[in-house]
């Protein structure tokens, strides 16, 4: 859990001692994904915190970067996550900023419609 754009959301906003469990747990399984670390984690999910999406590249599949969106229920505990992959040389940072509104607005249409939350 982490090294996919999904995954990511959904960690970066589960309660701190389950982020360090689930850290604890996966430590020496993260390197075969991009030789990523704990610490390296560490940083994608405080900036995914920061600015409210995830975006990882070079973990899951080499040259490939994913964005995501994490979905939490009433409680405000992240259940599931939406994401969307591309070749890494054609999503530029404006091109993820445009996903990530799109994917936010389907996420605000399915909460109008009583879906979810």
């Amino acid at each position: 859990m982490g090294v996919g754009a999904a995954g990511l959301a959904l960690l970066s906003y589960l309660p701190e001692s389950e982020q360090e469990r689930i850290l604890a747990e996966n430590e020496q399984k993260l390197y075969p994904y991009g030789a990523i670390s704990v610490k390296k984690l560490r940083l994608l999910m405080k900036a995914t915190r920061e600015r409210g999406w995830s975006a990882v590249g070079n973990a899951a599949v080499q040259g490939v970067l994913g964005v995501g969106v994490a979905i939490a229920d009433r409680r405000g505990c992240p259940r599931f996550a939406i994401s969307v992959s591309s070749v890494e040389a054609r999503f530029t940072v404006k091109r993820q900023r445009a996903v990530v509104q799109i994917i936010k607005d389907e996420i605000s249409a399915l909460e109008s419609y009583g879906y979810i939350k």
